[in-house]
């Protein structure tokens, strides 16, 4: 009976890293539905896209920076909010500097306060494909231990280096390991994205900033 849930734990650890494969490479890399999935944000968000497009054609910057100081605060520099629009992905980036405004330093070079207080300049590449190769090969090694569970049920692998396999709960524990390591490269990946697309928005600055 315990070895019939623990296989079952099993299939069910194998749709969740199906599932994790499948949200990871959906939001991470279809990049024209994001940019064209409907504006459900704040009444706030939808003015300041209006009046980037009014600046744009006007030139007058005074309301766009009266809508960016009511979304974002005094403190925050209103010329990463233009470049979002101007050189960025509009409001999806607008988001990303809401997610981390807290975290920059905007005084001369632009700096990220990370945990521990370390501070670093955003960085230069973006990563996001070998971390998405890492998870591309976590979901592969799901599967194989799913299957080897299957196999030593009728087949038991003799003893050795590979007798742990014969252990369902051993398999089990080993491909919630790999679910919790996809869980947190996700959450790495969207961080360091973030950190990597406001570092591509300050060397817009100079250019075209309002």
């Amino acid at each position: 009976m315990l070895s019939v849930l623990a296989l079952c734990l099993i299939y069910v650890g194998v749709c969740i890293s199906i599932y994790q494969l499948y949200a990871i490479y959906c939001s991470r890399t279809v990049q024209k539905d994001e940019l064209e999935k409907p504006i459900e944000e704040s009444q706030d968000l939808i003015d300041l896209a209006r009046e980037a497009d009014a600046c744009a054609q006007t030139g007058h910057t005074a309301e766009f920076d009266r809508t960016a100081t009511r979304v974002f605060g005094e403190d925050f520099d209103h010329r990463f909010a233009w470049a979002a629009f101007r050189a960025g992905h509009g409001l999806i980036d607008i988001e990303m500097l809401l997610r981390r405004q807290h975290r920059m330093e905007q005084h001369g070079d632009v700096r990220i306060r990370h945990l521990l207080n370390v501070r670093t300049r955003p960085p230069r590449h973006d990563i996001r494909g070998p971390l998405l190769s890492i998870v591309v090969f976590n979901t592969l090694a799901v599967l194989f231990l799913a299957g080897l569970s299957v196999f030593t049920l009728g087949y038991a692998l003799p003893p050795g280096p590979l007798a742990w396999a014969n252990n369902a709960y051993i398999l089990l524990a080993a491909i919630c390991g790999l679910i919790v390591m996809t869980d947190v490269l996700a959450r790495f990946d969207r961080y360091m994205h973030d950190l990597y697309r406001i570092g591509k928005l300050s060397r817009h600055l100079g250019h075209d900033a309002a």
